[in-house]
């Protein structure tokens, strides 16, 4: 979930940068304050949760342009599993 907050925010800071928008722009956009939107653009992930930046990306982004792709995390076949 964490990696996927990640992308969100890196997709609306590309956006931002592809565009010549201010943070100001891309507030009034995504209808926050300018501090809450500098959190999104600096990926303080942790103040929001992946629903507020996906309805956040989807008001910036058209939906062809949000992508999130979620993989299983991949084990090393050399690592024992841990007894508890």
């Amino acid at each position: 979930m964490e990696k996927a907050k990640y992308e969100l925010c890196k997709q609306i800071l590309v956006c931002k940068q592809d565009n010549d928008l201010s943070t100001e722009e891309i507030a009034k956009r995504i209808n926050l304050t300018n501090s809450e939107t500098q959190d999104i653009l600096f990926y303080h992930i942790d103040y929001f949760t992946l629903d507020r930046l996906i309805t956040y990306a989807s008001r910036l982004l058209s939906p062809a342009e949000i992508k999130i792709i979620v993989e299983a995390k991949k084990t090393n076949r050399f690592t024992r599993p841990r007894a508890f």
